[in-house]
């Protein structure tokens, strides 16, 4: 992917003083700033009209970024989590007790990844550490992939945008990696969302799915039986 040097200087400059950037990921575009900067996350919380208590996801260009927020994590996981980076893998990981509650919310863990979009992870790179990522868009609103669909789905738009193509990952697993448990299903498509949303609420009917979701009854079936047990704990 060819992006311009000036650009991503200048999302670089605006990281180090605070701003906020978007830019694009694996699946939409992201919000990012200085996750060690409580303003500048507050004001990622603000455009995105997001509760602090829901916590925040921060990815690096490689593993060494995240060591500074990552806790002990068990012998048998690490191997795992390792092999799933660079990639649309995020992980709840322990923290050290350094780590910034403004990113884990109200959880006792921080959602973590290595990114492998080429931008997103020339921006880690560049700046010299991880970052914040979340989707750009107004709390339970639907994620902009374009830059057009950015700057109409904030009302407050971010210092830099860089501007690139999405990556065409569609979905992204969440998972644990004190069991290796999936938490839940991040990213999807508004129809999708839709769909599983029914699906959580009523038997598996083949008219529950759209034509777009193009998911396999089977397949459907495992995500509502993990679903709903990860809703019951």
């Amino acid at each position: 992917m060819r992006y311009s040097s000036h650009h991503l200087r200048r999302a670089v400059l605006a990281l180090r003083h605070g701003g906020v950037v978007a830019y694009p990921t694996e699946a939409v575009y992201g919000l990012g700033c200085d996750p060690w900067n409580p303003l500048a996350v507050a004001r990622v919380l603000a455009m995105k009209q997001r509760e602090p208590a829901k916590g925040l996801i921060v990815i690096a260009a490689d593993i060494i970024q995240l060591l500074p927020f990552i806790g002990s994590l068990p012998t048998e996981r690490q191997a795992e989590i390792v092999a799933s980076w660079p990639g649309p893998n995020t992980w709840l990981v322990p923290v050290l007790p350094t780590t910034p509650r403004w990113l884990t919310g109200q959880f006792a863990t921080l959602a973590v990844r290595v990114t492998a979009h080429p931008l997103a992870a020339a921006l880690c790179r560049s700046y010299g550490g991880a970052i914040v990522s979340t989707s750009a868009n107004r709390a339970a609103r639907r994620p902009a992939r374009t830059a057009l669909q950015l700057r109409r789905a904030l009302t407050t738009q971010p210092d830099v945008c860089l501007v690139g193509a999405c990556g065409e990952q569609r979905t992204s697993l969440i998972r644990d990696a004190q069991t290796g448990r999936m938490v839940r299903l991040a990213e999807l498509e508004w129809g999708e969302r839709l769909a599983l949303r029914a699906i959580l609420c009523h038997p598996i009917k083949t008219d529950v799915l759209s034509k777009n979701t193009r998911t396999s009854c089977t397949t459907v079936q495992a995500l509502r039986s993990s679903l709903l047990k990860n809703n019951a704990t």
